[in-house]
């Protein structure tokens, strides 16, 4: 019952992606054939339209939600033991955020990596430093030309790449074991009271 559940979830998960893709495609066309009505300022002609109006409103051509030049690039998806596997074995990770949180870092991405002793190259957030010391735990970038020349940076540096993935797990095995440490101490308290 849950390989046919699992294989329901990956088909939807499927059409949604074609969906989007598809989606992405129409707003597209749409934009290109109606710049030229928003530039000589007929616009108001179509305001009962109410798609009409969110394409006009658009200030650039809607891009698609990933690069499919890199589809082909991309390995299968992995999970559990076999994904912190293959963090682990990582020289570097490069993490990049959906645009669903766009100014927070909140992927679970950030903490498999730094716990399995690799060095996570995230895009900068808001709140990074609340989570990481960057360029101590963590390296941050702002855009692709940055990205890039971080990458170049790290990987001609392997002692420092090492120094700051160390310094990484270091922090996260800290913090994991002070919350053991204070759920024994929680755990003992309630073993004392319920005497």
């Amino acid at each position: 019952m849950f390989w046919i559940t699992d294989v329901r979830l990956q088909k939807k998960k499927c059409q949604t992606k074609e969906l989007l893709f598809c989606k992405t495609i129409l707003t597209q066309a749409a934009y290109i054939a109606f710049t030229p009505i928003k530039k000589f300022g007929m616009s108001n002609q179509f305001a009962r339209i109410e798609n009409i109006l969110k394409v006009l409103e658009l200030a650039h051509l809607p891009k698609f939600p990933y690069d499919r030049t890199l589809k082909r690039l991309m390995s299968p998806p992995m999970f559990g033991r076999e994904m912190l596997k293959a963090l682990a074995e990582s020289n570097i990770v490069l993490n990049v955020h959906a645009d669903s949180f766009p100014l927070y870092a909140s992927n679970m991405r950030l903490f498999e990596t730094t716990g399995a002793g690799t060095l996570l190259l995230t895009d900068w957030r808001k709140n990074i430093s609340e989570l990481f010391e960057p360029d101590k735990v963590t390296v941050t970038y702002k855009n692709v030309e940055e990205c890039t020349e971080k990458v170049r940076w790290l990987l001609s540096h392997p002692n420092e790449c090492a120094t700051i993935a160390q310094e990484g797990q270091k922090e996260r095995l800290e913090i994991i074991h002070l919350i053991y440490a204070q759920n024994n101490f929680v755990k003992s308290l309630v073993n004392i009271f319920n005497y």
